[in-house]
């Protein structure tokens, strides 16, 4: 392996077990997979085949390819963006009912916190209320130093991506940077932080030591 890839690999891997303990502290589950293959397999022994998966709009859950191997397995899985570019409301209120929540998260800090800014809030209300166990999954590149530099990540970088990537028409897809806009294609609409595991439901955290998502 390349000495740079190497010595990248092992900081990471440094800062996800620093990122796990601060979870730990505030009451949420959390594990660091060394890649997709090994965070794939505890998901599927985690969840139980009996039971309805709900699904956020994750591309790290797409890159590691958990969706199809729940499906494959004859688990009963709701994706309200199984169709591109279709937002299937319906099953976003199903999401609720559902006994498991999978989705990602747009920043995990060190000392234990995720941060998540959505559009609509269906992708982020249900890691606090709603499904019995949630699981939230991130690539050590979500990882940040505190609050503050989890939401300069997003607005330099991961909204002006996904706002392309979506095909909005936001001032963010031609500038460098978020210009906290008004825009009706704002997908930074509702931010959600989770201090603290709520009251009712499990939280667990899975980083994976790979750059995964935006």
């Amino acid at each position: 392996m390349d000495a740079y890839l190497k010595a990248r690999k092992e900081l990471d891997r440094d800062r996800g077990k620093q990122a796990v303990k601060a979870l730990q502290a505030n009451r949420m589950e959390a594990l660091l997979a060394e890649d997709q293959e090994e965070a794939c397999r505890y998901l599927l022994q985690a969840i139980n085949p009996q039971k309805t998966v709900a699904l956020g709009d994750s591309l790290t859950l797409k890159e590691m390819g958990i969706i199809k191997r729940l499906e494959e397995r004859g688990q009963r899985v709701v994706n309200p963006f199984a169709v591109p570019g279709q937002d299937n409301i319906e099953l976003m209120y199903e999401a609720f009912n559902c006994y498991y929540y999978l989705t990602g998260s747009n920043a995990v800090t060190l000392d234990g916190k995720i941060l998540c800014v959505d559009s609509i809030g269906n992708r982020v209300a249900p890691m606090f209320f709603g499904p019995k166990e949630v699981f939230i999954v991130a690539g050590v590149n979500k990882l940040v130093e505190n609050l503050e530099e989890g939401r300069k990540r997003i607005k330099e970088y991961a909204a002006p991506v996904n706002a392309r990537r979506l095909g909005k028409n936001t001032p963010c897809i031609t500038l460098p940077k978020c210009t906290d806009c008004s825009s009706e294609d704002r997908i930074c609409n509702v931010e959600v932080i989770l201090h603290k595991k709520p009251r009712f439901t499990k939280v667990t955290v899975l980083l994976i030591n790979r750059h995964l998502g935006l």
